[in-house]
């Protein structure tokens, strides 16, 4: 579709040819921008529809953005980077979206689409309505040190917080289900990260290059580790699993990033022969058994 550049904003014409996408825009749009309802063209007027995937990714001088009640559809990653965007603004009664103490959500404050990066302020509660923490939600948050994600959320998509530099603690929900892709990329503060029990997945890259993270709890829920979940965690020094059975969780039984030789295994009571047997996790060469709460041990 053609591309269109008006007021400094670049648009592309959809398919419809009535309605207009914010297109993908150069890094350069900074300063406080105002998303028309509608634009002209050569004497043609189009609707502003949405927002397209990456519209605003790496305006690092972005400080503002109004969105008008045209705008139905915002694409994922549409505000990742903008480490200066200090808010998100609303037309009056928006009819898809919704603006709760800055951050941006859907009209039923279910997914958290997207936390202004510039803000201050080091710690986040997340409302007891979202279920999702979106794409690239937290993506270069450095001013956030700690998130409180409430009972009810079940997942946590693709690099919602990649980039949090100064994240170092995370609460987890019971009814948490899956970690996506990336999801705590680079947060190089973080020190300890409990899984809770009921989370299935855990994906690929989702805590790589959380170079101080030292220690790492694996529920028995868990039943898939992606590829390289942990890589680049050189500082990794405990890996507790609770896994009764020496589970194959690794996708292409790949232990990739764990630090072995300087990482120490820890395994329920009376697992630890078993483990040692086990192909995958033989290769820690110090395996420890531990009590479990909730696990009774097997040599009961």
């Amino acid at each position: 579709m053609p591309s269109l550049f008006i007021d400094k904003l670049k648009y592309t014409i959809n398919a419809d040819g009535t309605s207009v996408s914010v297109a993908r825009q150069n890094r350069f749009v900074s300063g406080f921008v105002t998303i028309p309802s509608v634009i002209t063209y050569q004497e043609k007027t189009y609707t502003v529809s949405s927002i397209a995937i990456s519209a605003f990714d790496g305006c690092q001088n972005l400080t503002s953005v109004t969105i008008p009640s045209t705008v139905l559809t915002i694409g994922e990653w549409a505000f990742a980077g903008c480490t200066s965007l200090l808010q998100i603004m609303l037309q009056k009664d928006h009819p898809a979206f919704t603006v709760m103490n800055g951050a941006l959500f859907d009209k039923e404050v279910k997914t958290l689409i997207a936390f202004p990066a510039g803000r201050d302020g080091k710690t986040y509660t997340l409302p007891d309505t979202v279920t999702t923490v979106g794409v690239a939600a937290f993506d270069s948050c450095d001013n956030v040190s700690s998130v409180i994600i409430p009972e009810g959320v079940t997942t946590i998509q693709n690099h919602a917080f990649g980039g949090c530099y100064r994240l170092c603690s995370v609460i987890f929900p019971s009814t948490l289900a899956s970690i996506g892709k990336y999801a705590f990329y680079r947060c190089s503060s973080l020190r300890s990260v409990v899984i809770p029990s009921g989370v299935s997945l855990v994906d690929n890259f989702s805590f790589r290059e959380c170079d101080n993270l030292s220690s790492v709890t694996i529920p028995e829920t868990v039943t898939e580790i992606g590829n390289n979940a942990f890589d680049g965690c050189v500082n990794l020094r405990e890996f507790h699993i609770h896994h009764i059975t020496p589970p194959e969780l690794f996708r292409f039984n790949y232990l990739g990033g764990l630090n072995r030789p300087f990482c120490t295994l820890y395994v329920p009571v009376g697992t630890k022969e078993d483990y040692m047997q086990s192909p995958l996790w033989s290769r820690f060469t110090r395996i420890r058994e531990e009590a479990i709460q909730g696990i009774k041990p097997l040599t009961e």
